[in-house]
Parts: structure tokens; sequence; C-alpha cells
């Protein structure tokens, strides 16, 4: 392959020093949508401390992240809720199943049912849209894939932020190119600290929305393009 086109400089750095393709490679940043109507939806859970994550149903997702969040929290926010949207494909059935299941005894065994759902299946852009709008924030608790790892960009950040709603990613390549823009915990410890900030602060969210705002516009798909 004489061209390659990658979305982050971490990426380009894999393929040509440690893979060491002699072909070129580009990186050209993966574009975005603008921010669109930040209309909040009503208040249906009652709470101001909720939190969601919506993606496929593996475990690089970090879904026990989330849960290891609420149960240290839960004392501190006695109101906090987390929604994980767990998106299932069918030729990965078994392993979506064997996964919930383990994330379910996770839950129950912290006593945290009154503070967590995790609804299974596809949900419609109308649907991830509505969530994302009666949440205080989303989260994306991504973990190291191993030999799996994934050196691209994250395009549900990019869903999520045009919402303006505040997002919290990790260290994971996937968010490589977020630096600067959404805080990158690398545990579940710094990334209690990141929630309470945006929970306790509101200038450090509206803070957080001015910056997303502003990665939305700078790679616009016209300005990617051009």
């Amino acid at each position: 392959i004489q061209n390659v086109v990658v979305h982050s400089n971490i990426a380009r750095d894999q393929l040509k020093n440690v893979k060491k393709i002699p072909g070129k490679v580009t990186v050209i940043p993966h574009f975005c949508l603008p921010c669109v109507d930040e209309t909040k939806h009503w208040n249906l859970y009652f709470s101001k401390h909720t939190i969601v994550q919506f993606g496929f149903g593996f475990r690089y997702k970090g879904w026990e992240v989330a849960i290891e969040l609420v149960d240290k929290l839960k004392d501190e926010y006695p109101d906090i809720f987390f929604t994980g949207l767990f998106s299932e494909s069918e030729f990965s059935k078994t392993q979506h199943d064997q996964y919930f299941h383990e994330l379910y005894d996770l839950i129950r065994s912290k006593g945290i049912q009154q503070h967590v759902a995790i609804l299974r299946g596809y949900q419609s852009d109308e649907t991830l849209d509505a969530y994302l709008r009666t949440n205080q924030l989303a989260i994306f608790p991504y973990i190291d894939n191993g030999p799996h790892k994934v050196f691209g960009a994250s395009g549900a950040c990019r869903l999520s932020m045009r919402t303006g709603i505040p997002v919290i990613v990790s260290d994971s390549p996937l968010f490589d190119d977020l630096t600067g823009v959404c805080p990158r915990p690398k545990n579940v410890d710094e990334l209690c600290v990141e929630v309470r900030k945006l929970f306790n602060d509101p200038l450090a969210m509206k803070t957080q929305q001015t910056r997303q705002k502003e990665f939305l516009i700078k790679n616009s798909l016209e300005s990617v393009t051009k």
C-alpha cells in the first residue's frame, strides 16, 4: 500500500515507527458535525448526577469501570444513576451474553441495583439523542485491549459532543486526538475526580462544553476536507 490515511498522530507513529511500513502515512482528522440544538429534555431521572455510556457490549469498552465509578460515588451522591446502552451484534451473541451476566453479577455484588441500568440491544439515533439530552454527562472509559488495541478515533464521542453534553474519555489510543479537549483519566479513581469536578463546578462544566464546541468547529467536514 503506497498511501495510508489515519485519524491520529499516534496511529501514524504505530505504522511508521513500529510496523515500519514503507508507504506514505497521512493524518487526516476524523471530521465532526456541528453542535446542534442543546435544549435539555425533562429531567426524567429526577437527579442532577446522571451518567450515560453507549456502544457495543465488548470488554474493551470498560463497562465495569462505570459500575466501579458508581460504587465509589454512591455515598457522596445518593441519587447518582448510570445508564448503559449496551448494543449487541448477532455475530457476537455468546460474548455479549457472558459479559452482560458478569456485569449483572458485579452490580448485585456491590448492591447498586438502584443506581445502574444496562439496556441491551440496538438504539436508534433518536433514542441515543434523547438519552444524551436527559443525562448530565457521558463517559467512554475504554480499557487497554492488549494485542487488539485500536489506533483510530471515536465517532461516539463526536456524536455525544454534538448535544452539548460534557464527555469524559480514557487514555485509550482511540481518544488520542481529544487530548486537551476531554478529560482522559487512566483509571477509575482519576475518573471519579473528573466526574466530581463536573458535578460540583458549573464553571468547569461550562468550560468543558466550550472546548468541545470549539473542537467540533475546528474539525468540521469543511475544514477537514480543505
